[in-house]
Order: C-alpha cells, then structure tokens, then sequence
C-alpha cells in the first residue's frame, strides 16, 4: 500500500498512526520541510524500524549531509532515475 501526504506534519502523522516499510521523504514541503520530519519520526523510530530515503531537486552536498544529520538512510536527488531509487529502497530495505 502507499500512502502519500502532502506536507511533512501530515508525514509524522501518518507514520504514527500506520505501519509502514519504507518513507520516501520529500525535502519541499509545507508546514515542515522534509529534513524537520525526519528529524521528529527518527524520535519515534529507529532507521532499522523505519527506513527514510530524502527524495529532493537539490543535489548540493551541504543538503545531503544535512538530510544524513537529521537521520535518513538514503538520499535521491530528482528527476529520478528509476535505477536509482531501486537501488536505494533495495539498500535500505535489506538493511532491516
């Protein structure tokens, strides 16, 4: 099943309200931004309970290593690439 929200506030709600395998997080949302959502369902979470893979048009370091901080398991910079976004759920799914 896939569930998608439309701000990061509606992604920690849901995260606390169902069971899921995976988050793909976008990095540009309102009300709070991928990273702050990160940051609040890595309290509730571990990265082994719950994979996050920062999906986001920025592909500057600084925002990588600041989505890494904030505790994802991977990061996809768009367009993305079929290939490597199954490479990076793959990764992060056999990690569990």
């Amino acid at each position: 099943m896939v569930t998608v929200v439309d701000s990061g506030i509606k992604a920690v709600e849901a995260v606390r309200k169902a069971a899921f395998d995976l988050v793909l997080m976008d990095g540009q949302m309102p009300e709070m931004d991928g990273r702050e959502a990160t940051i609040h369902i890595r309290r509730l979470f571990s990265k082994k309970e719950l994979p996050i893979i920062a999906v986001t048009a920025s592909a500057l370091r600084e925002e990588e290593e600041e989505f890494f901080e904030a505790g994802v398991n991977g990061y996809v910079t768009k367009p993305i690439q079929a290939k490597t976004l199954i490479s990076a759920i793959t990764k992060c799914l056999t990690l569990t």
